[in-house]
């Protein structure tokens, strides 16, 4: 099972991100987001299923504005938003760079993390 980090600060953000290991999601939500409400249990459910090297860091933008909108987000970001790579990638973020790790929803991130898929036998 991957862990979920929630973060309120710059500094619990900087030191989940630094101790994070293998595939780390940050994902950026905010109080009163209809569609955020909607996507954390996804998440929550599908890091139940991954190996136990995805970490999750999640940050509302209100608590984290310098993170998230100048370093993710940009001005033309929303929430909720999902960045896939490893702490190396995601440190030192800026808009432009983030696009390239960017994901769309909790459906994208389960492609590209193969959690709770159950490989079909192979023909004989």
């Amino acid at each position: 099972m991957g862990k979920i980090i929630e973060v309120k600060s710059e500094a619990e953000y900087s030191k989940a991100l630094a101790e994070a290991r293998g595939q780390v999601v940050v994902e950026f939500i905010q109080k009163d987001c209809g569609f955020c409400e909607d996507e954390v249990p996804r998440i929550n459910k599908l890091v139940e299923k991954c190996p136990e090297s995805v970490t999750v860091i999640r940050a509302d933008v209100d608590d984290l504005p310098q993170v998230a909108w100048d370093g993710f987000l940009g001005p033309e970001g929303g929430t909720p938003t999902l960045y896939l790579g490893t702490s190396e990638q995601l440190a030192n973020m800026t808009p432009e760079k983030a696009k390239q790790f960017e994901l769309d929803d909790s459906t994208a991130l389960k492609r590209r993390l193969k959690c709770g898929r159950t490989e079909k036998p192979k023909a004989p």
